[in-house]
Protein backbone atom coordinates (compact mmCIF):
# COMPACT_ATOMS: atom_id res chain seq x y z
CA UNK A 1 0.00 0.00 0.00
CA UNK A 2 2.80 2.63 0.77
CA UNK A 3 4.32 2.18 -3.19
CA UNK A 4 0.03 3.29 -4.36
CA UNK A 5 1.02 6.18 -1.88
CA UNK A 6 3.97 7.43 -3.22
CA UNK A 7 2.85 7.01 -6.83
CA UNK A 8 -0.42 9.05 -6.15
CA UNK A 9 1.84 11.35 -5.00
CA UNK A 10 3.43 11.65 -7.90
CA UNK A 11 0.58 11.81 -9.90
CA UNK A 12 -0.39 14.75 -8.68
CA UNK A 13 2.64 16.49 -9.78
CA UNK A 14 2.79 18.91 -13.31
CA UNK A 15 6.10 17.78 -14.44
CA UNK A 16 8.91 15.07 -13.28
CA UNK A 17 12.10 16.61 -11.97
CA UNK A 18 15.34 15.36 -11.83
CA UNK A 19 15.02 14.60 -7.83
CA UNK A 20 11.83 12.66 -8.85
CA UNK A 21 13.39 10.44 -11.48
CA UNK A 22 16.53 9.42 -9.60
CA UNK A 23 13.63 8.24 -6.44
CA UNK A 24 11.88 5.93 -8.92
CA UNK A 25 14.51 4.78 -11.75
CA UNK A 26 17.54 2.60 -10.26
CA UNK A 27 19.40 2.53 -13.23
CA UNK A 28 18.67 2.38 -17.28
CA UNK A 29 20.69 0.13 -19.30
CA UNK A 30 20.75 0.81 -23.56
CA UNK A 31 21.57 -1.81 -26.12
CA UNK A 32 23.86 -1.65 -29.09
CA UNK A 33 20.99 -1.38 -31.04
CA UNK A 34 19.35 1.71 -28.99
CA UNK A 35 15.94 -0.14 -27.42
CA UNK A 36 16.57 0.56 -23.42
CA UNK A 37 15.79 -1.59 -20.17
CA UNK A 38 14.59 1.05 -17.22
CA UNK A 39 14.46 -1.07 -13.86
CA UNK A 40 12.97 0.97 -11.60
CA UNK A 41 13.65 1.20 -7.44
CA UNK A 42 11.55 -0.91 -5.72
CA UNK A 43 10.62 0.38 -3.07
CA UNK A 44 11.10 3.81 -3.53
CA UNK A 45 12.04 5.25 -0.44
CA UNK A 46 9.67 7.57 1.42
CA UNK A 47 8.90 11.00 -0.26
CA UNK A 48 9.72 13.95 1.70
CA UNK A 49 9.28 17.82 0.58
CA UNK A 50 12.87 18.15 -0.85
CA UNK A 51 11.84 16.27 -3.92
CA UNK A 52 9.07 18.70 -5.05
CA UNK A 53 12.05 21.52 -5.43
Amino acid sequence: MRLKKEVKKFMELKELTPNMLHRLVDKILVKADGSANIQYSSPPPPLSRQVYQ
